[in-house]
């Protein structure tokens, strides 16, 4: 939840203490399921809808001599049961272009879908024309939900229609019951905002911290449309909490300043919350307080483990607002000379300066590895050799994959990665 202004915001000052009090010894997941055990409780469904993009705007934020890297593209659209038919929903696509092309670029997406019952969210690094929607299959993993589709986790087929604008959204998921609830109140955030050129403020982002003596609230917004008195945001939080971490996601939306309530899905964690999913609530309570509720499933499955080492290839620095964002394009191998290739890797890492002597950084990465890729994504608030991000999902052999990505700096050149995941 953003509020759009630059100073220290009195009026949501309930809501980040009692979070990591409430978090930080209700929510431990340190026991694993039985995969069999998994399967049972784990329903499948599979449906599909018909996205119009009826709204397609490209904020210009990148750089013209990066060919287009940091252009961001806010597309949405109604959503229906059949091709053509009656609305029952809506369709939100946010996506930045990471690696540039003669006529293909990598961009990294965000999907979600708003319907009956709830909303799915899917994310990967998609191949687009150069400057253009799409206009092949696409599959994303979706990474979680919330209502009837908290902790979904399987993929989403994007399928262009013609040059009609419009797509066929499959969705392949797997739901569980959330098993562990909690009620918390968080406070006292300071937001700062970095604003663009454009008159209707899309593409501006905002930064929202708080803290209390046990847990860190961290989030980064991008404002995607929306009035003036009601703008709208593609908003990422990041709960820093004793025993590990929560990655929160969602959009949302304020009223003259005010905050209303949000529903975030929870894409994974680290720590003892490494691979659970579900969905927080947080709704005002007058002017200045905040309750949350986050209901989970913790991870389940067995476990898997990859190592790897990521051997840049190709980057670029772009100055986006608010902070520079660097891409990479690294070779995965299984040596550290590069040796025993693997696959690849495309990374994104955009950094908030506070103007404290401290910064913020948003990480996604997607790895491409035999037999399917990875998706990892996170907030890091430190600036250690080591970086520790969740794992919210894959597809082929690592379809529904949750846990935890680590990874250490070797050189300038050089990273080691280690993986730990349930699916």
């Amino acid at each position: 939840m953003i509020v759009t202004s630059h100073v220290r915001q009195p009026t949501v000052t309930a809501v980040i203490a009692c979070l990591a009090l409430l978090l930080g010894f209700g929510l431990s997941f340190s026991s694993t399921h039985p995969s069999n055990a998994a399967e049972l409780r784990s329903t499948k469904k599979s449906f599909a809808y018909f996205a119009t993009f009826a709204d397609r705007v490209t904020v210009p934020t990148g750089h013209r001599r990066a060919q287009g890297v940091g252009d961001l593209t806010i597309t949405t659209g109604p959503v229906s049961d059949t091709y053509q038919g009656t609305r029952s929903g809506s369709a939100t696509m946010v996506s930045r272009v990471v690696t540039p092309g003669r006529s293909v670029e990598t961009r990294n997406t965000q999907v979600t879908i708003k319907v009956r019952g709830g909303t799915l969210t899917a994310a990967a690094m998609n191949e687009f024309p150069r400057g253009g929607p799409a206009t092949i299959l696409n599959i994303m993993p979706v990474v979680g939900g919330t209502g009837i589709y908290a902790t979904a986790r399987g993929t989403l087929s994007v399928q262009p229609i013609g040059n009609s604008g419009g797509a066929r959204l499959a969705f392949d998921v797997f739901v569980s019951p959330m098993t562990e609830r909690e009620n918390l109140q968080v406070h006292d955030f300071d937001v700062s905002t970095a604003a663009t050129d454009r008159r209707d403020g899309r593409g501006s982002i905002s930064r929202s911290t708080a803290s209390s003596s046990t847990a860190q609230w961290t989030s980064i917004s991008t404002r995607i449309g929306g009035k003036d008195a009601t703008p709208e945001f593609a908003e990422d939080v990041h709960l820093n909490l004793p025993s590990g971490s929560v990655l929160l996601r969602g959009i949302t939306t304020t009223n003259n300043g005010r905050l209303t309530t949000s529903r975030f899905a929870v894409l994974g964690g680290t720590g003892d919350y490494a691979g659970a999913r579900g969905e927080a609530i947080a709704r005002p309570r007058g002017s200045d307080r905040v309750t949350v509720t986050l209901r989970l499933d913790p991870r389940s499955g067995k476990v898997q483990r990859q190592r790897w080492f990521d051997i840049d290839q190709r980057s670029f620095t772009v100055a986006l607002p608010g902070g520079p964002m660097v891409t990479a394009a690294t070779e995965v191998a299984r040596r550290a000379n590069g040796t025993g290739p693997l696959g690849t890797s495309i990374a994104a890492r955009y950094t908030y300066d506070t103007g404290d002597d401290s910064s913020i950084r948003v990480i996604t990465r997607e790895i491409n590895l035999a037999g399917g890729t990875i998706v990892v994504s996170g907030i890091a608030t430190t600036n250690g050799p080591t970086t520790d991000l969740a794992i919210i999902g894959g597809t082929g052999n690592f379809g529904g994959a949750g846990g935890v990505l680590s990874s250490t700096e070797i050189d300038a050149t050089s990273t080691r990665s280690a993986a730990r995941f349930w699916r």
